[in-house]
């Protein structure tokens, strides 16, 4: 990958500082009720457990079978 450099007080530097220790914590689901039962669901852990009781799944998370085969190739 190409980077852009800037020149800032004198000196040629890097546009863009690399972030190599940042971590992206994504916090947990806010409690919602069920469509399903009406229960009050209060995490991912009861969210997965729940739509497994229930045979259900999540859609929208799920790649196509066209990119899956594309994935496959590479």
């Amino acid at each position: 990958m190409r980077k852009t450099y800037v020149i800032r007080e004198g000196k040629l530097v890097p546009k863009y500082k690399e972030h190599k220790n940042v971590h992206n914590v994504i916090g947990d689901l806010n409690p919602y009720e069920s469509i399903i039962t009406g229960e009050m669901i209060g995490g991912r852990r009861q969210h997965r457990d729940h739509l497994k009781d229930n045979n259900c799944i999540e859609v929208g998370n799920e790649q196509p079978k066209w990119m899956r085969d594309r994935n496959e190739r590479d």
